[in-house]
């Protein structure tokens, strides 16, 4: 089971795979202009109807329609991720990550509509509803719709994204394609000029859905490394002051560590981490075994005022040893219950402790090798 992928491998690491995805979606944007601009009138001869339907940027279940339905999809299903990982931040109180269950319904509501025409369904009925054709044709019921439903999704998500330049950047670019293309579907830009006006419109559109795929990606790559602890720790107020104690703390308080031998572990040497302090990167997260590894680790986190700590148990490879260190018990900032003062208690511990230990680690032992057998 360990080496099968997950969600979060599907997320590129490095920003390359990113700018190559631009580009090949541009160059497909550009092939698919081409199509309707430049090919369609050279083979419109050769049909009944003097069109290419697959090439028809402005008609329905064409290869534009595919392309902008395909990358919609997929920036829902990215939007899952995102948020499959966000939620596991410990400092978000209100429970802000669930706007990305919104956006994931958002743009798997605008991949259907892209496929189904739910727009033009909308118009008309708002129109027989109503009695009022706004925007010439009834365009402007859909647009109103979508303009407050995505703009108040859209606003939310931008403030969730702030904290990623790049993604936040790209996520504007969003909104500028498609306030250009909604303003060419009412013809507010380009009137009466037909093909160009087209290919504007559809082109907008396209890039939009184009960028948004990129904007959900990008983030989710930032709230991946974030969770990891691979992106730089911000230290202000409080926050580094609660790193400078700590720091002095662990730095004035000794610890001892003695090796214990483990002849039934099967010649592996297990090391117990001791507490990591606010300063580790990734602190503020509430996720254990992010990144992946080729050993077996079980451990438990744990909030401390404004630190978290994190121990484990690893198993780091063949010897004939146990190696002990030394474990943290945390004091809250109101003092301990006996009136001492607060701080942190460091011991070794005891022989049940170890003994407990050992069986823990025999019982991983069997079940990885029972694994292995499978």
């Amino acid at each position: 089971m360990d080496q099968i992928p997950r969600l979060t491998d599907l997320i590129p690491r490095s920003l390359w795979p990113y700018g190559l995805m631009l580009l090949l979606g541009l160059g497909m944007i550009a092939g698919l202009e081409w199509l309707y601009a430049g090919l369609m009138p050279q083979l419109a001869p050769w049909t009944t109807d003097g069109t290419v339907e697959a090439f028809d940027l402005d008609g329905e279940g064409t290869l534009a329609v595919w392309f902008s339905s395909t990358t919609l999809l997929l920036a829902s299903g990215v939007s899952v991720i995102v948020y499959l990982v966000r939620r596991y931040r410990r400092d978000d109180y209100q429970g802000r990550y669930r706007i990305w269950l919104w956006a994931a319904g958002c743009w798997l509501l605008l991949s259907l509509d892209e496929t189904a025409s739910l727009h033009e369904g909308f118009k008309k009925m708002m129109v027989l509803l109503t009695g009022q054709s706004l925007g010439g044709d009834g365009s402007l019921w859909w647009a109103a719709a979508y303009f407050f439903l995505l703009g108040g999704v859209g606003v939310r998500l931008l403030l969730d994204m702030r904290e990623s330049l790049l993604s936040s950047g790209v996520f504007v670019g969003v909104a500028i394609c498609y306030a250009t293309a909604v303003a060419a579907q009412l013809e507010w830009i380009l009137p009466l000029s037909g093909t160009r006006e087209i290919m504007v419109e559809e082109g907008a559109e396209m890039l939009g859905d184009l960028l948004l795929l990129l904007a959900m990606m990008l983030h989710a790559r930032h709230v991946i490394l974030d969770a990891e602890g691979r992106l730089p720790q911000k230290k202000t107020g409080s926050s580094a002051v609660s790193h400078s104690t700590a720091s002095t703390s662990s730095a004035s308080a000794p610890t001892s560590t003695s090796g214990v031998s483990d002849g039934a572990a099967g010649g592996r040497t297990v090391v117990v981490h001791p507490p990591q302090s606010a300063s580790t990167g990734g602190a503020h997260w509430g996720l254990s075994g992010l990144a992946g590894g080729g050993g077996s680790s079980v451990g438990a986190a744990s909030v401390s005022g404004s630190s978290s700590s994190w121990t484990g148990v690893r198993d780091a490879g063949p010897s004939s040893s146990l190696r002990q260190s030394t474990s943290q018990v945390g004091v809250g900032q109101s003092g301990a219950e006996d009136g001492s003062s607060p701080g942190g208690v460091r011991r070794t511990l005891t022989e049940a402790e170890k003994k407990a230990l050992r069986r823990k680690l025999e019982k991983l032992r069997k079940q990885r090798e029972g694994q292995g057998n499978y």
